[in-house]
């Protein structure tokens, strides 16, 4: 089930501490650990493959203008 790429948006299950409805974050890497850009403040998050896939709930492709 890997419907995610890199510079994806997601969307997880729990909210990021630096706001209370800030739940959309930027895929950065997909390895072991998937590193995720929070789109609210900019921090930098890691959740192992397995965790990351628990918690999410919707991913689409960033459209350029």
């Amino acid at each position: 089930m890997n419907n995610y790429q890199i510079n994806d948006i997601v969307i997880l299950k729990k909210n990021h501490p630096c706001a209370k409805n800030k739940k959309e974050f930027k895929v950065l890497s997909i390895d072991g650990e998937v590193h995720l850009k929070c789109l609210n403040c900019g921090g930098i998050i890691f959740l192992k493959r397995s965790a990351f896939e628990k918690a999410l709930v919707r991913s689409y492709h960033e459209e350029k203008n």
